[in-house]
């Protein structure tokens, strides 16, 4: 349960709120203290004025007071000013808070090595404890700010200061005459104690109040955070639910601020989830049938596939085999090729002994023309023979018949063809020889 509560919203917000009233306390407290104790500060010095208000009635009698007493030393009862103005010294005395009223020469003197002024007149206490007319009075460093603004013309209040009396705080007025002259500084001495005392009584009442008033407030803060954070907590917990597969739970809060727009859409959510779910549910239906049937689909695959790795492992057979013959076709061409290129190289051979056969029967057709000229047909059918001896290892033998057929006809023939012109048979048969040659 401290774990839940120390993790609960409502435990932090709770804290914040109350840190949030006690700083506020705090400092409402403290702004309360000051202003208060500037108004009791302020009724301290309306106080003092109306005691300054009627000793400044008398100021005209302040002149020959002063002389009496710088020439008896001592405060007379009976001398005139004295008994008029000692009774306001002893009147407001022990009343307000007051306890010593006192009367100063106006101006600052060296007493013991320290600045003092002179009293002038006091209250019967004060002056039974030592502090008769005329006697320099010591005055401590808190009364010098007070003093310059007395001079000045305002009210001061002196710093807290403690001798061997008590603690004090002083409020110190010029008492002017008719010509503005200062003719005596009042100064009227509160105790401090009582001064605290009743500061401290108002701090209590600003404390008690301030806490009063913070709890107030974190107890309403409180009620707002709960009034907000129960729907919150409301949907967590339909959340936890739904987050769990439970999609039967509905959202009943109904309110029409923020909070209210949030359940409400909340509870839309919550639907369109219980729709789609319902929805993925038919899809997977559907997606399980069709992948039962692409099972099937995939074992006749998987057949296929057998029977093509047979076939392709077959083929792969096949072709090693074909490689086989294609390398043993391969050296027979090979063989095949250098029989080539040596029948290549007789051929060469052969023609170039044609070509020197056709250029020896040129020159002996050549010859014959000539001795057939010269020597009738039968010089003619010699020369033949003997260019047919000449030709002989080159000639074939069907070729010299042919030549010889050629020469029966020509002896039918007249004696001018007989004997070789230039333009008759004989010359004629020679592109035949050659073409039979070639």
């Amino acid at each position: 349960m401290s774990t839940h509560w120390s993790r609960s919203i409502i435990a932090k917000l709770s804290f914040f709120a109350a840190l949030c009233a006690l700083l506020m306390t705090a400092g409402q407290a403290a702004i309360s203290y000051l202003q208060q104790k500037d108004q009791y500060y302020n009724e301290l010095k309306q106080y003092q004025q109306m005691v300054h208000k009627s000793v400044e009635q008398h100021a005209g009698k302040f002149a020959s007071l002063k002389d009496f007493i710088k020439t008896n030393k001592k405060a007379d009862p009976a001398q005139p000013g004295i008994a008029l103005i000692q009774p306001y010294m002893d009147l407001y005395t022990g009343s307000g808070g007051v306890a010593n009223t006192y009367l100063l020469y106006p101006g600052t003197i060296e007493s013991g090595g320290k600045t003092a002024m002179t009293i002038m007149l006091a209250n019967k206490s004060l002056a039974d404890s030592g502090f008769q007319p005329s006697t320099p009075y010591e005055l401590p460093p808190a009364f010098t700010k007070a003093i310059r603004a007395a001079e000045s013309g305002e009210i001061g209040v002196s710093d807290v200061f403690s001798d061997d009396y008590g603690t004090w705080v002083s409020i110190l007025s010029a008492i002017r005459d008719d010509n503005g002259g200062i003719t005596a500084i009042l100064g009227i001495d509160f105790d401090y104690a009582n001064v605290q005392h009743q500061l401290d009584a108002k701090l209590r009442t600003s404390l008690l109040v301030g806490l009063l008033t913070g709890t107030i407030a974190v107890a309403m803060m409180i009620v707002v955070i709960v009034w907000i954070i129960r729907p919150v907590r409301e949907l967590a917990r339909i959340t936890q639910k739904v987050a769990g597969g439970d999609l039967t739970e509905s959202v009943s809060i109904r309110r029409k601020d923020e909070i209210g727009e949030l359940a409400a859409y909340f509870g839309v959510m919550i639907g369109n989830i219980r729709e789609m779910i319902g929805r993925i549910r038919e899809t997977s239906d559907v997606v399980a049938e069709n992948a039962e049937t692409l099972h099937g689909g995939s074992e006749q695959t998987s057949e296929a596939a057998r029977h093509v790795a047979m076939s392709i492992e077959q083929v792969a057979a096949g072709t090693e085999r074909q490689l086989t013959s294609s390398e043993e076709s391969a050296k027979a061409m090979e063989e095949m090729a250098q029989g080539v290129q040596r029948i290549a190289e007789s051929a060469v051979t052969a023609a170039d002994s044609s070509n020197q056969a056709y250029l020896l029967a040129e020159q002996g057709s050549e010859q014959v023309r000539q001795q057939t000229t010269d020597d009738g047909h039968s010089g003619c059918r010699q020369q033949r023979v003997r260019l047919h001896g000449t030709a002989g290892p080159v000639i074939r033998r069907d070729r010299i018949d042919y030549i010889a057929h050629l020469d029966h006809r020509r002896t039918d023939e007249p004696a001018r063809s007989e004997c070789g012109d230039r333009s008759g048979p004989g010359r004629g048969t020679r592109p035949r020889l050659r073409r039979r040659i070639r």
